[in-house]
């Protein structure tokens, strides 16, 4: 109780209350909250409160780095605490300090430890992201790495966005993410997309919370966590992602994180672009990212061009692609990955002739999903069409306690399936 008695009366001081309106407002408020503790600590083993330290900074009186130099001999923290302890204090005094008395500290009689970066990860390949997909909980587990590749949204972005921002209806294929200034990193709005395979992730999920008596709305998050309620934070996004991982195999780590932590699905999308001959400017621009270069008077691409160095990464950047086979065969294993997508068997889609025609090299348009959805929703059982010229053969693969119901309407047994379920496999009699 006295602990937050403290940091209560911390926080109405005139110098804190500068020092968090100013970190507000440049859009580094959770910065504020990390650094409030670390001044608080300072503070008090400087036996001064905030108003007396500016005070005495100004006079002369204080000398702040030889004083933080004190306070870190008496100490024993590690190179990364040190320098945000320093940070901390830094940003107290250049917010509040007047401009003569900040030119008159000279910081580099600061002594703080060397960093040493120990810190591994890497841009996660194909297999790697499937086998994490396949490891996941539900349709929600699976969206959001799917979103995040393909859009190379940043966690805390997609954390954020609701589902008014993501256009699903517009084109065919992709889908358009508006990043709103107030969600994105810098207060810097921008667009980007979503690939087919990650646009029939995001339709499935909001399918699934419709039929679970969820009202959406435009403001309603787009990311919602298999657990109840909405990845609200980016530590819960992350964690799931981990877990995923973790279940695979793939978890190892190359310092305090893992190898492929979830900001490695957002350099998946950047080598991608990259690796199809999408300009710097164009990655840059799609990965949201601020500076001179992307000021409206050096660069400001049309909508039309943007989405057209997009398109053509959908291939790099689709999970599930497939490289030298047949369009049928293409066709086949396109309606297969939104059949895992769906958090389905990848059986349980009904693959006809009429299905190959709506499905291109670079990914799935939207009536190929529509109706792998409503076949999977219509069927109870799973339907193989092989979508021979002479009529193909039709099989389902039904429970056991279906079988009769089958046989008395024509369905002739064919096989039990020989992997531990309770499936058989029925044939329908050529006519």
């Amino acid at each position: 109780m006295a602990k937050r008695k403290t940091m209560a009366k911390l926080r109405k001081s005139p110098a804190i209350v500068k020092m968090r309106a100013r970190l507000t407002r440049t859009g580094a408020e959770s910065t504020f909250e990390t650094y409030l503790p670390r001044v608080k600590r300072f503070l008090e083993w400087a036996g001064m409160t905030p108003d007396e330290l500016i005070a005495a900074v100004e006079a002369g009186e204080f000398e702040a780095p030889e004083r933080l130099n004190d306070f870190f001999d008496g100490r024993s923290d590690a190179p990364k605490t040190q320098k945000g302890y320093a940070d901390a204090v830094k940003s107290l005094l250049r917010i509040n300090l007047s401009k003569a008395a900040k030119m008159g500290i000279d910081w580099d009689d600061l002594a703080l430890q060397k960093m040493r970066t120990v810190e591994v990860d890497k841009a996660p390949t194909r297999d790697v992201i499937k086998g994490a997909l396949d490891e996941s909980r539900g349709i929600q587990d699976r969206m959001v790495p799917l979103v995040a590749l393909s859009s190379g949204m940043r966690i805390g972005s997609i954390a954020k966005l609701t589902v008014g921002e993501v256009d699903l209806e517009t084109f065919p294929d992709v889908a358009v993410v508006r990043v709103k200034p107030d969600i994105a990193k810098g207060f810097v709005g921008y667009v980007t997309f979503l690939t087919p395979e990650a646009k029939s992730a995001v339709i499935s999920s909001l399918d699934q919370r419709r039929r679970g008596g969820e009202e959406l709305g435009e403001s309603s998050p787009l990311v919602a966590s298999p657990r109840g309620g909405f990845y609200s934070d980016p530590g819960s996004v992350s964690t799931r992602w981990g877990e995923m991982l973790d279940r695979a195999g793939l978890g190892e780590k190359g310092g305090r994180h893992r190898i492929y932590h979830f900001h490695t699905l957002r350099k998946f999308f950047r080598t991608a672009l990259e690796r199809v001959g999408v300009s710097k400017s164009f990655r840059e621009r799609l990965l949201g990212h601020s500076g001179e270069y992307l000021d409206a008077s050096y660069f400001d691409p049309a909508f039309s061009e943007l989405l057209a160095a997009y398109r053509s990464g959908v291939k790099e950047l689709t999970v599930y692609a497939v490289e030298g086979v047949s369009r049928e065969d293409a066709a086949l294993e396109a309606m297969r990955a939104i059949a895992i997508t769906h958090g389905l068997d990848p059986l349980k889609v009904r693959v006809g002739r009429e299905d190959l025609g709506a499905v291109e090299e670079i990914g799935l348009l939207r009536s190929a999903i529509e109706g792998a959805q409503r076949e999977t929703a219509q069927r109870p059982a799973i339907t193989l069409i092989r979508g021979r010229e002479d009529g193909g053969t039709e099989q389902l693969v039904i429970e056991q306690e279906d079988l009769q119901e089958y046989m008395d309407n024509g369905w002739l047994f064919k096989a039990t399936l020989n992997n531990g379920s309770t499936k058989v496999v029925v044939e329908r009699p050529q006519p």
